[in-house]
């Protein structure tokens, strides 16, 4: 009887969620930069040599307590014994988004673990599709197996894979190699320590708060909340060092989705001012995409506010929302650092119940494979569902089912024939279902616990459509759901199917 044979790809966005990008934190596509250039000053940024990698933005989908031990940048410093690492427990799925700065051909790509040896249980993502080397790519996605040290365990109807409790994924280098098998040397933005302030923002903080347009992830983002379209209102933002600005890159509106960003108002015209109180106005498109504005003259200091002045408006909300700002001159890009992921991640450890911590910061799966034969009609069934609540508000959502039906040949096949006899397939259903977003606790007592998860859900066309961060599906809306936790599953009100617990 022929078996069915099922491929499931599916990426971790952070968005957010990430959200996210993951995801599924699902690393955006490169496509073409819209430049907006508001003088005529000469401008240049230094792009590195032929061997030099300019890393743009990175960000890891979980990073264990403290970050500044575990960061992501510890896996570029040439120095095995610093190493990044996920929360306990987070394993399978999880990884690290890289932006470089322009596209660079890369051969291949080697991970060392803990202890610096070769590790082989990850697959890459490059632009949206595998990355299978010698190829080149404006960013990639590095994640853990989906088996990656987990345990099967079956039970009647349905299995899970299990990441033990107190297990993390750990990297302590990334390597980047080109065609002549040389490494190249890696350029990191600049991590300086900020503060980001808003006159206003939407509730809850773990989706809108202005931190987030600093955060690296174009899922995130800060929405306003005063009255009206936002004309007036401001982000403040506050460096621990004096820093030189001469260029501005912004992901303007709510760049989460094609939806998000038509159904939320974004900025038009603003104005910039720095510490000397110099002043300098600016105008950017409604587009869904990154945009760079050249500055001149320089802004320098320690502060800089941003005032919205005129605003595109939204097709369904007035409220206005930026995704990501990034500062940069000449030679570096800067990253911002407020410390807001490891608040939430500390404050979520320290108020959840034991209900609750039993599903933080794991993958919760599990996996039903039913087959039938009635006469010479067969039917095969596989349902997949995964959840991931990460301790940092987002989350991922993975949902795939099959169903076949086949039918016995009934030709007779000669001896000779050296084909063997095949099953027909009489009929095929496929349903799959990849969301990501944010979450917030609504209620909480020992034997149960509800949550909502917001954010964008759709059904991909294809392998590569999971992963390009563009989200173009018909099938994509913005939705929320409400989880009910209780000791032996989970299960959402309209989206999310039912999950058992095993631990």
């Amino acid at each position: 009887m022929k078996k069915l044979s099922i491929l499931i790809i599916w990426a971790f966005i952070v968005l957010g969620c990430n959200p996210t990008d993951s995801a599924k934190q699902t690393p955006e596509t490169s496509t073409t930069e819209e430049e907006v250039t508001q003088t005529t000053a000469p401008f240049t940024v230094n792009q590195g040599t032929l061997g030099t990698l300019k890393i743009n933005r990175i960000y890891a989908t979980s990073t264990s307590l403290p970050h500044d031990t575990y960061t992501v940048h510890n896996l570029f410093d040439k120095d095995t014994k610093s190493i990044w690492k996920t929360m306990k427990g987070s394993g399978p799925e999880e990884g690290i988004m890289i932006y470089f700065e322009t596209p660079k051909n890369i051969d291949k790509v080697v991970l060392l673990d803990s202890e610096g040896k070769p590790f082989h249980d990850y697959v890459i993502y490059a632009d949206g599709g595998v990355f299978y080397g010698d190829q080149t790519v404006s960013n990639l996605f590095i994640k853990a197996d989906g088996k990656f040290n987990t345990s099967l365990v079956e039970k009647e109807g349905y299995s899970t894979r299990i990441f033990p409790r107190d297990a993390s994924f750990t990297l302590s280098e990334i390597q980047f190699f080109k065609g002549d098998d040389t490494p190249y040397k890696v350029q990191l933005p600049i991590q300086i320590k900020a503060t980001v302030t808003a006159s206003s923002n939407l509730k809850p903080d773990i989706a809108y708060a202005a931190a987030n347009v600093v955060d690296s992830k174009r899922e995130s983002a800060w929405a306003e909340a005063a009255e009206g379209t936002g004309v007036g209102e401001q982000l403040s933002f506050s460096f621990n060092q004096d820093i030189d600005v001469s260029l501005l890159t912004v992901w303007n509106g709510y760049q989460r989705s094609q939806e998000h960003h038509k159904a939320n108002a974004s900025v038009k015209k603003f104005t910039l001012t720095d510490a000397q109180g110099q002043k300098q106005a600016y105008t950017v498109a409604a587009k869904n995409n990154k945009q760079h504005i050249k500055l001149n003259p320089l802004l320098k200091g320690k502060k800089i506010d941003l005032s919205i002045e005129e605003v595109h408006l939204g097709t369904k909300y007035e409220d206005l929302v930026i995704s990501e700002i990034q500062f940069s001159n000449a030679l570096h890009t800067y990253q911002l650092n407020t410390g807001i992921e490891q608040k939430r991640v500390v404050n979520n450890l320290k108020t959840a119940n034991e209900l609750l911590k039993k599903v933080l910061d794991r993958n919760v799966n599990v996996a039903t494979s039913v087959e039938e034969t009635e006469g010479d009609v067969s039917r095969s069934f596989y349902k997949k569902s995964s959840l991931l609540l990460r301790s940092n508000n987002t989350f991922v959502l993975y949902e795939k089912e099959v169903e076949s039906f086949y039918q016995e040949t009934t030709e007779e096949v000669s001896a000779d024939d050296e084909e063997e006899p095949f099953d027909d397939v009489v009929d095929e259903t496929n349903h799959e279902i990849i969301a990501d977003g944010n979450w917030e606790l609504k209620f909480m007592q020992d034997d149960e616990v509800k949550i909502r998860i917001f954010g964008k859900k759709f059904t991909p066309r294809g392998d590569k459509e999971i992963y390009t961060g563009e989200d173009n599906s018909e099938s994509l809306e913005i939705f929320q759901d409400f989880i009910t936790i209780t000791p032996g599953y989970l299960q959402g009100k309209n989206v999310v199917s039912k999950i058992m617990l095993d631990e």
